[in-house]
């Protein structure tokens, strides 16, 4: 039996298949062409998401249910039509569909009371008026489990801008005057590769750090680390990560631009190999959409992330430590890497 969903004038599903459907009425004059783009083909269109004309007057595409399940930043799976390979059509022509921003949503009918709010809660969230400078920075310790104390830090990008107002400066100056303060000595870089060093913001004891091998530079896509971590790419980036921990020393700190989702999802897969419970994962993921809330996530991004790497949702997970080991046992395959830097970072003899 297919899934139901919100009533929506552009999707549905019927006979175990689900639809998305376009009225001609609803399009401006000149239409050839129209491709569904969103959270689940990565906002890639192509010929596969193209939709059909039938008359009288409809554009139609029919697909598994399943292939169209990876949420989007709003934790429901997110689309826009591309007209003519060039024109959006989104939801702001449509202010009662499902929406977020211009994006359609796909929401599940076991949601339909509920729906509305969880998109105000995402979208009005306020950073929080005080000077806090973990806050300010998104550096956080990263707890949990068996978790050393003062092993294992994330943040925000400790040289170039990464807040898009004035708040960017004051964030640079709280995140290296943090990173200084816990003595950061090695750094997994998941959103620059090694040129960045060169870049005149870099400060030198960055760049040294860098020459001396503390420093691995990992840049990854947020697609891949939502949508993708059962393949090769993301796993063999794992293991990259484990091998950097087991060969060097701490505090160890990672970064991306924000903190937020390539690191939010690594630092959520440590968390779970040193033993820390999902609802300890996710409350360290979810503080972020404080520290920038135009950049809201909902949890249902890590929980697609982790469900794609275990095979099941993580509260499922009776040893979640024990199933993420085992999801990433091809990644490393001599597993006495594996035991040496979970024994860094919880400081337990491998």
């Amino acid at each position: 039996m297919s899934p139901s969903f919100v009533l929506s004038r552009f999707h549905s599903t019927y006979g175990n298949r689900f639809w998305f459907l376009v009225e001609e009425r609803d399009l401006p004059a000149g239409v050839t062409s129209i491709q569904v783009t969103g959270s689940f083909n990565n906002w890639k269109p192509s010929e596969f998401w193209r939709l059909r004309f039938e008359k009288p007057g409809h554009w139609i595409l029919d697909l598994p249910p399943g292939r169209v399940e990876a949420p989007g930043n709003s934790g429901y799976p997110e689309y826009q039509f591309l007209l003519n390979n060039s024109i959006i059509l989104g939801a702001d022509f449509f202010p009662d569909e499902p929406r977020i921003g211009n994006n359609f949503l796909i929401v599940p009918s076991s949601d339909a009371a509920t729906w509305p709010l969880r998109i105000r809660e995402l979208t009005s969230a306020q950073a929080p008026e005080e000077t806090n400078r973990n806050w300010m920075g998104n550096f956080w310790e990263v707890t949990g489990g068996n978790l050393a104390p003062g092993k294992l830090f994330r943040s925000s990008h400790p040289f170039l801008p990464a807040l898009a107002d004035e708040r960017d400066r004051e964030r640079l100056k709280a995140v290296v005057e943090l990173w200084n303060q816990h003595r950061i000595r090695s750094v997994i870089n998941l959103s620059d590769g090694e040129g960045v060093i060169f870049d005149p913001a870099c400060p030198k004891p960055y760049a040294m750090a860098a020459r001396d091998g503390r420093v691995l530079f990992l840049p990854l896509e947020y697609g891949l680390v939502y949508y993708h971590t059962r393949g090769n790419l993301f796993l063999s980036t794992i293991g990259k990560i484990l091998v950097f921990i087991s060969q060097t020393s701490g505090p160890w700190a990672i970064h991306c631009r924000l903190g937020i989702d390539r690191t939010g999802v690594v630092t959520a897969i440590l968390q779970a190999l040193a033993g820390a419970s999902w609802q300890n994962i996710a409350r360290d993921y979810t503080r972020m959409a404080v520290f920038a809330p135009q950049e809201y996530r909902h949890l249902n991004l890590l929980r697609y992330s982790l469900q794609r790497l275990l095979g099941k949702v993580p509260e499922k997970s009776k040893d979640l430590a024990q199933d993420v080991r085992e999801s990433l046992a091809r990644s490393v395959p001599d597993q006495t890497i594996m035991d040496k830097a979970i024994a860094n970072l919880t400081n337990a003899a491998p």
